[in-house]
C-alpha cells in the first residue's frame, strides 16, 4: 500500500482550522483503505453512501466516509493529494460555515468535498459562482470527479433555455450564478401564482412535484455552496432581483425626463438643492422648487402634476451627482448597462428603480426606454436564507463574521495557509490630488519593472482604470487593462499578469476567480507587486485585491497610493471636501503626512457600518412583509394580487 503524503495519526492543529484536526486525521486514515480501489469499486462505494444518506436523511453522518472517498477520487484522477487545510476547509463548508481561505489555497477542490456530500443526498446541490465563465469552467473541469462518484452535474448561464435549466436543476449538482438561481426562483413564483388560487396559499418553497409536468424550473431549495461568500451574501445582499413587466411610456413622460435633464443643469447646489451623499439623495430647496415651477412646463405636460415634475427633478439631480458613467454604468448599443459596484461586472437587463434609469437615459441623450412595473422580486439576502443548508468560502470573511452569524447563522473559520505567507507591505502614501498620486503610481511602476517584477494596479471603477491607463501611456509604459469593458478577456489577462515586465490595470473584477501564476523569473525578483490606487468602501474588497500577491508561499508586496480626489471621499459633503483641500494646501510636493491615512480608514469604517445597518433594516422590512402576505394567503414575492 502506498503511504499517504501526510502523517495520518497526528495532523498538526496549526495546519488546519480550529476544531477540525481530529476529523481531518480520520478522513486521511479512511482514505488509505481506498487506495487499491479501482473506478468501479469507487463508484460502488459512492452508491452505498447515496443509499445510506437517503435512508438516514442526514448527510453529515456520512461526512468522513464521503470526504475520504472524494479525496481518493481526486488523488487518482488528478495525481495530487489534498492538503490538510483543504480538507479542513471542506469540513467547515459542509457543516454550514464559511471557510476563509487565502487566494491560491485550492478553494475549487476544497468545494468538491462539500458539494459531493450534499449532492449524494439527491435533492439538488447548488454551487454559486461569481460569473457564468467560472460556472462553466468549474462544471466542466470537475465533471469527471463527480462522475466517478456517480453524481450528475449541470450548469446554467444567462443563455440557457428553460428546458436546459430544468435539466440542470434535476442534476445532483448545479453550477450557476446567484442571479440565475434567483431569477429562476422568481419565474417559478410567477408560474405558481398564475396556476394557484389565492385561497390555497403560496409557499416560498417549491412543491415536490415533477418539474416538467408543473412547468417549474427548480426543485425545492435544499443546499447551496457559495463561492466568494462575502461578495454574494454581504456585498450583494441588498441587490434586488426583479422581474418586471413593461408599461407604456407616454409622450408626456419622455418629455418630462428630457425637460428635467436640461432644467436641473441650471440649478445651483445649496441655493436650489442639497445633497446627502451617504444616502445618494437630492432634495430641492424652496428656492429650487420655485425656480423649476416658474421656469415653464415641459412641451407635452398634459396629465403631469407639480409633484411629478419636482419628484422627477430630484431623481435627475441624483442621477447627475451620484451615478457616474464607467463607475456605476456603461453604454452599449445606445443602452444603459448597470455595473456591479462590488465587482465592476456588467448587469445586463437590470434597471434602476423610481425613474432613475430613465433619468440616466435622458442625461446621456439616449432613447427613453419603456417603463417597467415590478411583477416579482426578492433580494439576494432573502433568497439564500431559504436554503435548508448553506455553506461558503471566501478569502475575506472575518471582517463580516458577526453579520454572517446574525443573518445566516454561519460561523466564519480561518483556515491556515499551506505555506507561510511572504507578503510584504510598503508604507501607504497620501497625495493632495489625483495628478500627484498618478505620478507616484508611474514612479512606483517603473521602479518595480526595473527590478524585473510584475505589477497589478488596482482601481475602483472603469473610469479610474482608464485614467490610470492614459497616465501610463503618456509615460510610455506598456500595459493591459481589465475592467467591465473587457470581461470576456478576464481569465486570459489575469493568467498573463504574472509574467516579467507585465503591468496590468484592473478594477475589482480581478479580485475573484482566477489565479495569477508567477513565472520563475518574477518569483526570483520578488513576485507580484500590487498597487492600490484608492481605498474601496469595504476593506474586504481591498483585502481581496491584496490577496492577488504572495499566493501559496510566493513572494509579493502591496502598497496604497491615495489622494483627496478619491471616490471614497466623495461620500463627504462638498463643504467637507473643500475644508480638506484647504487644510492640505500648505503641504509640500503634493504628498501629505501618513496620518492622513486615518481619514480614509475612518470614512471606510463608517461606510461599512452604514451598509451593515441598511442590510439589517432591509431584512426586517422584508420579513414583516412576508409574514403579512402569508397570513393573507398570498405569495410574498409577487407584486400583484390576482
Amino acid at each position: 500500500m502506498i503511504s499517504p503524503l501526510f502523517p495520518i495519526h497526528s495532523v498538526s492543529a496549526s495546519r488546519v482550522a480550529s476544531g477540525t484536526a481530529n476529523a481531518v486525521s480520520r478522513i486521511l486514515q479512511e482514505a488509505t483503505h481506498l487506495r487499491d480501489s479501482d473506478a468501479s469499486e469507487m463508484k460502488l462505494h459512492a452508491a452505498r453512501l447515496r443509499l445510506e444518506i437517503g435512508r438516514s436523511g442526514r448527510p453529515l453522518n456520512s461526512l468522513a466516509a464521503c470526504f475520504a472517498l472524494t479525496y481518493e477520487v481526486i488523488r487518482q484522477q488528478r495525481n495530487l493529494e489534498l492538503h490538510p487545510c483543504q480538507i479542513s476547509g471542506g469540513l467547515i463548508v459542509a457543516r454550514g460555515g464559511v471557510a476563509e481561505m487565502a487566494t491560491g489555497e485550492g478553494k475549487t477542490l476544497t468545494s468538491v468535498q462539500a458539494a459531493a456530500l450534499w449532492g449524494l443526498a439527491g435533492r439538488g446541490m447548488h454551487v454559486v459562482t461569481s460569473n457564468d465563465y467560472l460556472a462553466q469552467r468549474d462544471a466542466t473541469e470537475l465533471a469527471p470527479i463527480y462522475a466517478a462518484l456517480g453524481l450528475s452535474v449541470g450548469c446554467i448561464t444567462k443563455h440557457s433555455t428553460p428546458e436546459q435549466r430544468r435539466k440542470a436543476y434535476r442534476c445532483d449538482i448545479t453550477y450557476a450564478t446567484a442571479a440565475e438561481v434567483g431569477f429562476d426562483f422568481l419565474r417559478d413564483r410567477m408560474t405558481l401564482g398564475a396556476s394557484q388560487s389565492s385561497t390555497s396559499g403560496r409557499r416560498h418553497h417549491i412543491p415536490s412535484a415533477d418539474q416538467t409536468s408543473t412547468g417549474l424550473l427548480q426543485r425545492p431549495l435544499f443546499a447551496a455552496l457559495i463561492d466568494e461568500a462575502d461578495s454574494v451574501l454581504i456585498d450583494d445582499a441588498r441587490t434586488p432581483l426583479v422581474i418586471g413587466s413593461e408599461t407604456e411610456q407616454t409622450r408626456a413622460d419622455r418629455s418630462l425626463f428630457r425637460w428635467c435633464a436640461k432644467r436641473v443643469a441650471t440649478l445651483q447646489i445649496d441655493r436650489d438643492f442639497s445633497l446627502l451623499p451617504a444616502n445618494r439623495q437630492a432634495l430641492l430647496t424652496t428656492a429650487g422648487m420655485q425656480r423649476l415651477l416658474l421656469g415653464g412646463a415641459p412641451r407635452f405636460s398634459a396629465g403631469l402634476t407639480s409633484e411629478d415634475l419636482l419628484t422627477t427633478a430630484e431623481r435627475m439631480l441624483e442621477a447627475i451627482h451620484f451615478y457616474r458613467r464607467d463607475k456605476h454604468y456603461t453604454i452599449e448599443k445606445r443602452k444603459i448597462i448597470l455595473l456591479d459596484e462590488s465587482t465592476d461586472r456588467p448587469l445586463p437587463g437590470r434597471k434602476l428603480q423610481a425613474g432613475l434609469h430613465h433619468c440616466l437615459e435622458a442625461r446621456e441623450g439616449l432613447p427613453i426606454t419603456a417603463g417597467s412595473k415590478t411583477a416579482c422580486q426578492i433580494s439576494v439576502q432573502s433568497l439564500f436564507r431559504m436554503y435548508d443548508h448553506l455553506g461558503g468560502m471566501t478569502g475575506t470573511g472575518r471582517d463580516a463574521a458577526s453579520e454572517f452569524r446574525r443573518i445566516y447563522d454561519m460561523r466564519v473559520s480561518a483556515v491556515p495557509t499551506h505555506r507561510p505567507s511572504q507578503r510584504s507591505r510598503f508604507p501607504p502614501r497620501v497625495f493632495h490630488n489625483a495628478a500627484a498620486r498618478d505620478y507616484a503610481v508611474i514612479s512606483a511602476t517603473l521602479k518595480q519593472l526595473q527590478a524585473g517584477r510584475a505589477i497589478l494596479i488596482g482601481t475602483p471603477s472603469v473610469a479610474a482604470s482608464l485614467r490610470v491607463s492614459r497616465a501610463l501611456e503618456e509615460a510610455g509604459i506598456s500595459h493591459s487593462v481589465l475592467n467591465a469593458l473587457q470581461e470576456a478577456e478576464e481569465a486570459k489577462i489575469i493568467a498573463a499578469a504574472g509574467q516579467p515586465g507585465r503591468v496590468t490595470i484592473a478594477t475589482n473584477i480581478a479580485g475573484r476567480g482566477t489565479d495569477i501564476r508567477l513565472s520563475d523569473d518574477v518569483q526570483e525578483a520578488g513576485g507580484l507587486h500590487v498597487i492600490l490606487t484608492e481605498m474601496n468602501p469595504s476593506a474586504r474588497v481591498d483585502r481581496q485585491l491584496i490577496g492577488r500577491c504572495a499566493r501559496q508561499g510566493d513572494p509579493g508586496s502591496y502598497q496604497f497610493l491615495l489622494s483627496l480626489d478619491d471616490e471614497l471621499l466623495q461620500r463627504l459633503s462638498p463643504q467637507q471636501r473643500s475644508v480638506l483641500k484647504q487644510r492640505s494646501l500648505p503641504l509640500i510636493n503634493g504628498e501629505l503626512p501618513c496620518r492622513w491615512l486615518n481619514l480614509f480608514r475612518r470614512i471606510q469604517r463608517e461606510q461599512e457600518q452604514r451598509d451593515t445597518r441598511n442590510r439589517t433594516d432591509m431584512l426586517k422590512v422584508e420579513s414583516q412583509r412576508r409574514d403579512t402576505c402569508r397570513r393573507m394567503g398570498l405569495c410574498p414575492y409577487l407584486e400583484t394580487i390576482e
